[in-house]
């Protein structure tokens, strides 16, 4: 058998002769019809910026791909968009996407300490939260956070930025958020690669680039 390519239709074809598990046989042929993923579409989806929501969908990218971060707003936000949000993420349905995204950061803006318009930080998301989405807040300066252990799917908001090299247990990071000249971005780990998500921009992040940089602008983590 060869291996199946990326991006191509493929199609199963089941004769009349196969048994069934209780022994009887098909009365006619059967076929199955699928395409596989093209390789770009293991990446992360961009999300539109919906006006000064880069905050926004920073927080959103690391909530898709920190599993700890998605089951706890599912719980705490049931019912308020999120759960169709992310499916339209995860079956890569970028019409529905683009509706679904519209309604979560409508509703996130009617959150306490949320912007209701204008900029913010991921901090205005998570804070609300921090008890139950296992974020421990405001470590003020970076040799505090140095003594911290990282435990496995664990948060931090930081009060003063720091760059990827002072980052303890980088190795263990599934993604943060990087402020740089008033905009946010996030980096996340999607199956074993990188990836800088930059609103709707989505360009994969070498760990060499990520070694060397970025500097004094991350202030959100989350550990796989």
């Amino acid at each position: 058998m060869k291996p199946l390519l990326s991006g191509k239709q493929y199609q199963i074809r089941i004769g009349t002769s196969v048994a069934t598990q209780d022994n009887q046989r098909l009365t006619q042929a059967a076929s199955l019809a699928f395409k596989t993923l093209g390789a770009d579409q293991d990446q992360p989806i961009g999300l539109a910026n919906l006006g000064a929501s880069c905050f926004i969908n920073a927080a959103l990218q690391l909530i898709v791909n920190q599993p700890s971060l998605r089951l706890a707003v599912l719980k705490q936000h049931p019912n308020q968009g999120f759960e169709a949000f992310l499916s339209a993420y995860d079956t890569r349905n970028a019409a529905q996407l683009e509706v679904e995204l519209k309604k979560v950061v409508s509703y996130i803006r009617s959150l306490p300490h949320v912007p209701k318009t204008g900029p913010g930080s991921p901090h205005d998301l998570f804070a609300f939260d921090a008890s139950g989405l296992n974020i421990n807040l405001d470590f003020i300066y970076p040799n505090m956070f140095q003594s911290i252990p990282a435990g496995l799917q664990s948060n931090y908001l930081l009060s003063m930025p720091i760059s990827y090299a002072n980052i303890p247990k980088n190795s263990q990071l599934s993604g943060f958020t990087y402020f740089n000249n008033g905009h946010y971005t996030a980096y996340v780990q999607r199956n074993g690669r990188w990836y800088l998500t930059d609103d709707s921009a989505i360009a994969e992040a070498r760990p060499q680039g990520l070694t060397a940089g970025p500097t004094s602008g991350i202030d959100t983590l989350s550990y796989q």
